[in-house]
Formats: C-alpha cells, sequence, structure tokens
C-alpha cells in the first residue's frame, strides 16, 4: 500500500477562514511505534486556540507556517513561541494557540515509539514542551526543510516513513518486556495491577517504576490514569448528547461518577461537561477560547 492509499484528505471553508486537513497512516512496519500522521493547512482568523489534553500519544510538530504559543503543560509553564516541537506524555493540559497561518505536520507516537525514533528518554520529554532541534538537532532543522519542500502530503507522509524507519532500524533493541507492559496497559485502559506487572516482568516494583519513567515518562500508577482518562476522551469525541456520566464512569474504570470529575478536572483542568461544552467537530479535539 502507497502512502497515497493510506492518506484521507478534508477540506472545510468559513467566513473566518479555510483549512485542509490530511491523516495518514504510517509504513507497516512502523505501526507498532507510530499511530498516525497529520497534516495541516489552516488560515483561520488567528488567534485560535486549543485545548491539549493528556493522552496516550507523544507528539512531534513538525512546522512550517507561523509559530505557535504553548503554554504549559501545568500552570506555572508560561505561554512561549515554538516553531517545531515535542510534547512527551503529560498529566496536565496544555494550551496551544495559532497567531497566523498554520502550516505543518504531526506524528502521534507511542511513547516507545518516541524513544526508538527521536532516540531520547521519555522522563526527559515528560509533561514538557521541547524544541525540535534540541531533540533531533541538525537531523530535525533538516526534516522541517524537507517537508517544507515537498509537493504534497503523500509525499510527506511517505519522506516520514523513510527517516523514522531508518531511525527506527539504528535504535538499540528494546526489552521486550516493554511493550509488554505496554500492550498491558494500553488494552485494559490501564486498568492492571502495578504488582501483577512485576511479577509477570520478573522486575522487583522499584526497578519497573524506574523502566517505566525511562520508557514512558511516567511511573506506571501515573501512566495507568492517563490512559484510562484518554479512553473515556476517545468515547466523548464519539457519544452524541445526553451523556450518561455514571454508565460512561463504569465503562471506563472509574469508581463512580466523583472520581471521573476528579480525574477530569485534575488532567483538563475544566469540568466534565465545560469539557464537552468545548469539543471541536470531527473528533477535532478541544477548544481552548
Amino acid at each position: 500500500m502507497t502512502a497515497t492509499e493510506r492518506l484521507i484528505i478534508s477540506e472545510y471553508a468559513s467566513a473566518a477562514g479555510q483549512g485542509q486537513f490530511a491523516y495518514g497512516q504510517p509504513a507497516p512496519a512502523l505501526r507498532p511505534y507510530v499511530r498516525r500522521y497529520g497534516g495541516f493547512y489552516e488560515t483561520a482568523m488567528p488567534p485560535f486556540q486549543r485545548l491539549e489534553v493528556p493522552s496516550a500519544d507523544v507528539a512531534l510538530i513538525i512546522n512550517f507556517g507561523a509559530a505557535f504559543v504553548v503554554a504549559g503543560p501545568g500552570p506555572t509553564v508560561p505561554p512561549t513561541p515554538h516553531d517545531s516541537f515535542v510534547v512527551g506524555l503529560h498529566t496536565t493540559s496544555a494550551l496551544v494557540t495559532a497567531v497566523g497561518p498554520s502550516a505543518c505536520v504531526q506524528v502521534d507516537f507511542t511513547p516507545l515509539g518516541a524513544h526508538r525514533c527521536l532516540g531520547v528518554a521519555m522522563r526527559a520529554l515528560a509533561n514538557r514542551t521541547v524544541a525540535l532541534a534540541d531533540v533531533l538537532g541538525p537531523a530535525g532543522t533538516r526534516l522541517v526543510e524537507q517537508l517544507a519542500a515537498a509537493d504534497s502530503w503523500a509525499a510527506r507522509f511517505a519522506l516520514l516513513d523513510q527517516v523514522l524507519l531508518a531511525r527506527s532500524m539504528a535504535a538499540p533493541a528494546l526489552d521486550e518486556r516493554l511493550p509488554w507492559i505496554w500492550e498491558q496497559l494500553t488494552q485494559a485502559g490501564g486498568q492492571v495491577a502495578i504488582a501483577a506487572l512485576a511479577a509477570e516482568t520478573g522486575w522487583s516494583q522499584r526497578h519497573l517504576i524506574a523502566r517505566c519513567r525511562e520508557a514512558f515518562g511516567l511511573p506506571p500508577k501515573l501512566l495507568a490514569r492517563v490512559l484510562r482518562f484518554d479512553r473515556l476522551m476517545q468515547l466523548l469525541a464519539t457519544l452524541p448528547p445526553p451523556i450518561d456520566w455514571r454508565q460512561l464512569a463504569s465503562a471506563c474504570g472509574y469508581y463512580d461518577q466523583a472520581h471521573l470529575i476528579n480525574e477530569v478536572q485534575q488532567f483538563s483542568g475544566q469540568t466534565p461537561v465545560a469539557l464537552v461544552q468545548r469539543q471541536l467537530p470531527d473528533a477535532g479535539g478541544w477548544r481552548g477560547d
């Protein structure tokens, strides 16, 4: 299957501006490491803000448009201009503001994929927004230039396949227990006993925590909470109103509705109802303003 055959493009136009969105699947050999590619052209009237809530992805933004202003993750990180950057797993929301026409590519990595393809420990990216140049050095600058010069989304995604495949193949072999841990946590939506994971791997709980911080960015109990929240966000993006919060809490593994409300407020800074009111169309995320 070619990059073109793995590509979906949609467009919109309104009084506020226009945009084009492209989504693509990585090459089969990359799918354990990369969930999807995205491409964006937007000329919507700036400033436009998105609320980026915690998820199971490590996001790489390769930007060849106007810079973004990123506040967070966390309330103590001031708004900072960024061109191309990486956001590790985070446990509080970030506010991303487009201050001009946007043109960028986004790569959504699994944490192990980012660890392998970017060549950096995930604990160094956790709860941080880091400039691409600080992660990849001159290779990051070349990648931005090559993607900007490409004449189509298909060409950009094919270039990403080439670059990321080469980097993943050159990376040291992973301990096979790490993909197994990630699979157990993600398949169960975070509802796995940490003691059971330690017993199955043969590691002590202290060693398990250290390895998870290195490979995923977060200790296993906190990672499990983020994965459960991520499952909730995915369901919220598809459910029509009215939402049965009690049933949703049960489906996602929360003790009760109050537990769900508390976790949503901790991770997003919003009540569940307020977060739903910020939802953008076509599962496009969450409005920040």
